[in-house]
């Protein structure tokens, strides 16, 4: 595969990632506390991609029981 244009992506920060997630899930989205815990590693695991967080955000979307739908598991 031919590319024309590389482009470096630069991780943002922890809390601009935190902030990117919550804005694509949806502010009127409440986690419990066990929950909540979860959801934050999801943008470490994401290593502050933007895309990435942006990604897992939008697959979460809209499912009400992320604890016990699997969406979310400790590993």
């Amino acid at each position: 595969m031919v590319t024309q244009h590389k482009i470096k992506v630069k991780p943002i920060s922890e809390e601009e990632a935190w902030t990117l997630f919550t804005e694509r899930l949806g502010h009127d989205i409440s986690l419990s506390l066990e929950v909540e815990q979860i959801a934050k590693s999801i943008p470490k695991e994401c290593d502050g991609l933007p895309l990435g967080i942006i990604t897992m955000a939008g697959t979460m979307k809209g499912v009400d029981d992320y604890a016990s739908g699997g969406m979310l598991q400790r590993t």
